[in-house]
């Protein structure tokens, strides 16, 4: 396999769709960054690095989707798999050195953001409040979300050989989880109660309406499902941790492990049988 990965690796050097996703994230970052100086100075507010660090969450899956599926999508499309296989590679090795590669690189282009943040922010921006504890696990939590975003665009650009399809069916595929996680995001955080309230009816009398239930709020088990996959899948896992608003990141990483085991599990055995154009 470390044949495997010197070749991956020295790809991804000359990649230009790998420099161009650094770039992006620089460029996100930096915008980010800018602008909260410039807000804190202008409207006088206390907004922290805590508030900016991990915004890297929500689109490092739409970078990572991009890259992983061109990448992948251009090995077959060159016949660079079919050369491998024929050169007695075995396959496991092929499939894994592919998933480490897009792991390492979206890792990489993700590391660029935060270090800008840091380079920009840390001389104007207050420092954490959250403890630095929580920052570290936060960050490790970000991690394995990203190598499990990886995990599923590698399955399925790994098994469909068409590089624009696997290309779309990766990008479509993050946006629509993308805004499933919003929609349940904004769910659950439905209130229970609708407030009391007054208004003035047309006869100009003065109409006191009493706290009532909220219909739209979910209950029972419902609510469980709805919980679950906001935390489950990445895309929601990433609303949370772009925000540092959740204390579930030790679930959310086991979710996410559950993730690369079992997508890697299905890619591996389905990989190993297919019959490679």
């Amino acid at each position: 396999m470390s044949k495997l990965l010197r070749a991956n690796f020295a790809r991804i050097k000359k990649d230009k769709l790998f420099w161009l996703g650094i770039i992006f994230m620089i460029g996100l970052s930096a915008f980010v960054t800018l602008n909260t100086i410039y807000e804190n100075d202008k409207y006088n507010l206390s907004t922290t690095i805590d508030n900016i660090f991990f915004g890297y969450s929500v689109f490092i899956g739409i970078v990572s989707s991009v890259f992983c599926s061109v990448f992948v999508g251009t090995e077959y499309s060159d016949g660079t798999i079919r050369n491998k296989i024929i050169v007695e590679n075995n396959r496991e090795a092929i499939y894994l050195s592919n998933l480490i590669t897009n792991s390492i690189s979206s890792i990489i282009m993700f590391l660029s953001y935060i270090i800008v943040c840091l380079a920009i922010g840390v001389p104007f921006i207050e420092f954490f409040q959250k403890e630095i504890s929580i920052v570290i696990i936060t960050l490790i939590g970000t991690v394995v979300m990203v190598i499990a975003f990886c995990s599923i665009f590698t399955l399925v650009s790994m098994l469909i050989q068409n590089k624009a399809v696997s290309a779309i069916s990766c990008i479509l595929g993050v946006f629509i989880s993308l805004f499933i996680s919003i929609m349940i995001v904004q769910t659950l955080s439905q209130s229970k109660m609708w407030g009391a309230y007054s208004y003035t009816n047309g006869d100009g009398e003065l109409v006191q309406v009493d706290e009532q239930e909220n219909p739209y709020y979910v209950t029972g088990y419902k609510r469980k499902i709805y919980e679950f996959f906001d935390k489950f899948l990445p895309t929601g896992q990433s609303l949370k941790y772009s925000s540092m608003q959740s204390e579930d990141f030790v679930e959310m990483s086991l979710y996410s492990l559950s993730t690369i085991v079992v997508t890697t599990a299905i890619g591996l055995f389905i990989f190993k049988k297919k019959d490679i154009k």
